[in-house]
């Protein structure tokens, strides 16, 4: 409605076919790192659709066990390639594509011109040791070797070691030792985040291994899951000592994009990487999707009235994502778990409409509500 109102479209393409959900599969979170993600599948067990990478010049998706790569200008398809495994993760650069299957420990290098393989290689044997990839990013691929010591004390991965291995090259570009006791997580695309026991937060670009900045939290006694919400300014990140059955909610288990935070709330600046604020929450919903344009974060969960009884309420909470400040802390018998984003960042003001009633914020042009 307030789009390009003569939009030309260049291309279109049907990935999905003929191809009908026959099944569908969850690949795990790993924790700090990915949410659970989805994948449907076809009556061979194959994803329907699956995209990536996305490049300037190209884009590949998987479609009927096959990958598909296609000219981002035209829409003409440049190549295929059959006989893909299931549980391959594709990444690329403007050169190569790198098909990447963790269970097998193996990358095959592709040629972006006409997708034949130039190289097969091991993770395994670059890092020097079988671990868990935790993120896969362009032409590098991030690493992590378990540490045992402390797994039966935490939901979240337990870390002795990172690496960080390019997929060009084919060798390491930076390791470092971790604090098993630590937690691990993902700060964007670019950061590292380690919190240790102590409360002190280090933040490392994981392209370089380098330290950027260090400030000291309140971290929870427990760390059981991290999520991070961001934008262009800033890095929301929910520390929850909390296990989702705990967690008083009329719905059933929202898990994944809608997680129960019991904990702290820390903002980091995602242009210094310095730490913005931090506040404690409480039996709270953490929405990891945001808008990306508006000054504040917004919160919708359910909660007892008061303690011991069973009795539930609605709570519509909105932080300035600045400051940490509440900015509407709500709560009554009405349902405000529905509710839809409406930002007008060229007009200063954000929306949010619910079933019955909508709510209007107005801020400055400095994006201070």
């Amino acid at each position: 409605g307030s789009g390009e109102p003569r939009v030309q479209r260049l291309w279109s393409l049907d990935m999905a076919g003929e191809n009908r959900q026959e099944d569908h599969e969850y690949a795990p979170a790993v924790p700090g790192f990915a949410e659970e993600q989805l994948t449907m599948l076809d009556a061979f067990g194959r994803p329907i659709a699956k995209v990536g990478p996305v490049q300037a010049g190209y884009l590949c998706f998987q479609t009927r066990g096959k990958l598909v790569c296609i000219d981002t200008s035209s829409g003409q398809r440049l190549w295929q390639r059959y006989q893909l495994p299931r549980q391959a993760i594709c990444s690329g650069d403007g050169q190569n594509v790198f098909l990447i299957q963790p269970r097998e420990d193996s990358v095959t290098v592709l040629r972006v011109v006409d997708g034949a393989a130039i190289s097969k290689f091991r993770l395994s044997d670059i890092a020097g040791f079988r671990g868990t990839v935790l993120q896969v990013s362009g032409r590098r691929v991030l690493m992590a070797e378990r540490s045992s010591e402390f797994a039966k004390n935490s939901d979240v991965l337990s870390i002795s070691r990172i690496v960080s291995v390019s997929l060009r090259t084919e060798n390491v570009e930076w390791s470092a030792a971790v604090d098993p006791a630590a937690t691990v997580f993902a700060v964007g695309s670019d950061w590292l985040g380690i919190v240790e026991v102590s409360g002190k937060l280090r933040v490392v670009d994981h392209r370089s291994g380098q330290e950027i900045s260090t400030f000291t939290v309140q971290r929870p006694e427990q760390i059981r899951a991290v999520h991070v919400a961001s934008d262009a300014s800033t890095h929301v990140v929910a520390f929850s000592d909390t296990a989702e059955s705990t967690f008083l909610n009329g719905r059933s288990a929202g898990g994944g994009r809608n997680p129960a935070v019991t904990g702290l709330l820390v903002a980091i600046d995602a242009a210094t990487a310095k730490l913005k604020w931090q506040r404690t929450v409480d039996q709270i919903r953490f929405l990891v999707d945001q808008p990306k344009n508006a000054p504040c974060i917004v919160l919708s969960y359910r909660r007892s009235r008061s303690t011991g009884t069973e009795s539930m309420e609605s709570v519509l909470h909105i932080i300035n994502r600045e400051t940490g400040d509440d900015i509407l802390n709500r709560r009554g018998s009405g349902s405000a778990s529905d509710f839809t984003f409406e930002p007008h960042a060229d007009q200063n003001r954000l929306s949010i409409r619910m079933a019955r009633k909508s709510i209007r914020l107005t801020f400055s042009p400095r994006q201070t509500p």
